[in-house]
């Protein structure tokens, strides 16, 4: 028996891949028109793209900063307070998290009634509850 070839143009695997190789041009064409269209506007505009603004001053407060900071500063102290005080925060509340998780975990663990039912109900509480809800 003879496996009869089926013409490229009735592939289902060639379809595929053909319309999907259109789908991406199209998205692609647009794209760039769009793209193109907001840099036209924008250089109409008188914004120009760059990091010159880095130099400027930033012209607004921070709050709680580890590092010296005056909203006279340029951007670029404004960008740098604030990875510092990111670090700081991502730090803290890894050395926090971990503490209160095995201070849960060991309290699961625990023969005392009440430690041990304290501890599961906060566990499920949080484990139930959605990231963004535990946020606000």
């Amino acid at each position: 028996m003879d496996e009869q070839k089926v013409p490229l143009w009735r592939d289902d695997r060639f379809l595929k891949i053909v319309l999907q190789l259109v789908v991406l041009a199209i998205v692609l064409g647009v794209l760039s028109i769009v793209t193109n269209n907001i840099i036209i506007n924008f250089r109409r505009l008188g914004f120009n793209f760059g990091f010159d603004f880095l130099s400027g001053p930033a012209s607004f407060g921070i709050g709680d900063t580890a590092i010296p900071y005056t909203p006279t500063d340029p951007f670029r102290r404004a960008l740098l307070v604030g990875l510092v005080n990111t670090l700081r925060v991502i730090i803290l509340g890894t050395i926090l998290a971990t503490l209160l998780g095995i201070v849960a975990g060991v309290a699961r663990l625990s023969d005392n009634w009440l430690v041990r039912q304290v501890s599961t109900i906060y566990v499920e509480l949080f484990r139930n509850t959605p990231l963004l809800l535990q946020l606000f």
